[in-house]
């Protein structure tokens, strides 16, 4: 599989690697982590939804995972089935 090749000034590929990359590239809210937690605890947030602002580069979803009815599941599941 071949990749896609783009030739860079050296500024502007030192610009991207040191600014819009790590957590600012994948929050699109800052390289800054207090400002993304801040962020991420919005009051007004709601499980299982979208919270990216319109100039956000991808969507950022809250899930709420669910995790306790899934272990309940899952252990309803052993104890019934007789799986060891």
């Amino acid at each position: 599989m071949a990749g896609r090749v783009e030739e860079k000034p050296c500024e502007e590929l030192d610009a991207t690697l040191n600014s819009r990359t790590g957590l600012f590239g994948v929050s699109g809210v800052s390289s800054d982590y207090r400002k993304v937690e801040t962020a991420t605890r919005n009051e007004s947030c709601e499980p299982d939804s979208d919270i990216a602002t319109t100039d956000s580069p991808g969507r950022i979803l809250v899930i709420h995972t669910r995790e306790n009815l899934m272990i309940a599941r899952e252990a309803r599941h052993v104890v019934f089935s007789g799986a060891p």
